[in-house]
């Protein structure tokens, strides 16, 4: 048996002898459809309203989207429909059809799965905005599938017409979009990432890892690139992501690393203990992993022993998205070169529990702070 330390253990002995070991998962890509302005005008991106669905904690993932395949394009422009014939005439059922309506409120967006949305003044009411991929909002509600959400609308994704203008309070501009083209946006971010190389390393505050630097800094300095040479470990990964797109600042990364600064290994201990209730909402639950329960939501953070190993939830059962060498690189240490990947609760627990010297983790599930 091969025995391994988690990031908590290890991050103890590198503060002492600055050397050691530590612990630590697809995104269908939409296709380039081309866009007329008369249909971004009429914002012709929503279902029909007796195809709304209202389902609590719908899951992300094509394979899931049950609808006929006629129904899951009636709600997008005739353009994108043509683009998503294939050559039989049928429509194509790997199109990227956005499925998800998640809680607790608030939780940071972000516009999927088609080239622009409208946002409307109520549901299936008057238009607002246009709002461009990759557009991050701020969902507070749902309606029968239609979210509430909030817009910054100094983002250059965001188009507003009159009524919009006159609507919006500053640069804030609240409305209701339909819920199949919002996506969370730390799990969009991270699907982003999937086959993108760094390279794994023990991390924390003091390990002056390239994220841990850039996190403690003075002050903010250009974010590290996902690249073979930047040293990163799991969670690091996760808040990257989150902020590549906008769903939590530097500044709060920073208070994350520097409030309070560990200066000893029980301070150090101590800050590792407060990790995951400090970047999740109250205190992550149980996850039984015999019935696989409870099933968490794209977008959650996913506890192996706590700060042992973190990953986030796809909403595909129990995979996650990950970065950490196990379970397809079994021997590795400081500075193995892995990629973000797809993996799930059930194999990374078996992992552990065969070669760590913990043996099987508990697994806690919590959904992030932003």
């Amino acid at each position: 048996m091969h025995v391994h330390q988690t990031d908590h253990q290890e991050q103890q002995s590198l503060h002492q002898h600055k050397q050691s070991e530590v612990v630590e998962g697809k995104s269908l890509a939409p296709p380039p459809f081309s866009l007329q302005s008369p249909l971004q005008r009429k914002g012709l991106f929503e279902r029909n309203s007796n195809e709304l669905q209202a389902t609590e904690r719908t899951p992300y993932s094509l394979s899931s989207v049950s609808q006929p395949l006629q129904q899951k394009s009636r709600g997008l422009s005739p353009a994108i429909q043509m683009k998503m014939k294939s050559s039989s005439g049928n429509v194509n059922s790997n199109a990227p059809i956005q499925m998800l309506i998640r809680t607790p409120y608030p939780w940071s967006g972000a516009v999927s799965g088609t080239p622009m949305l409208a946002l409307r003044d109520a549901p299936q009411g008057n238009l607002l905005a246009d709002l461009a991929r990759n557009t991050l909002v701020t969902v507070n509600s749902n309606s029968s599938g239609w979210l509430g959400v909030s817009v910054d609308t100094s983002q250059s994704g965001v188009t507003l017409n009159q009524r919009g203008t006159a609507a919006r309070s500053g640069n804030t501009l609240s409305g209701y979009s339909y819920h199949r083209y919002i996506d969370d946006a730390a799990a969009a971010s991270m699907t982003s990432l999937l086959g993108r190389q760094s390279a794994w390393t023990p991390s924390g505050p003091g390990s002056s890892n390239t994220f841990d630097t850039w996190a403690s800094a003075a002050t903010e300095g250009a974010a590290p690139p996902v690249n073979s040479v930047t040293t990163i470990n799991c969670w690091e990964m996760i808040l990257l992501a989150a902020y590549r797109i906008g769903a939590v600042s530097w500044s709060w990364i920073n208070n994350l690393y520097t409030n309070p600064r560990p200066s000893n290994n029980a301070e150090l201990t101590a800050w590792y203990s407060s990790l995951p209730n400090r970047i999740t909402r109250g205190t992550p639950v149980t996850y039984n992993q015999s019935t696989r329960s409870p099933a968490p939501q794209r977008g959650d953070l996913v506890f192996f022993d706590g700060a042992s190993h973190v990953t986030l939830a796809t909403g595909n059962g129990d995979e996650v998205l990950t970065f950490w060498p196990p379970p397809n690189i079994s021997s590795y240490g400081r500075g193995t070169v892995d990629v973000v990947k797809t993996s799930s609760i059930h194999a990374l627990s078996n992992w552990m529990a065969t070669n760590m010297s913990s043996g099987r983790p508990t697994v806690t599930i919590g959904a992030p702070t932003w």
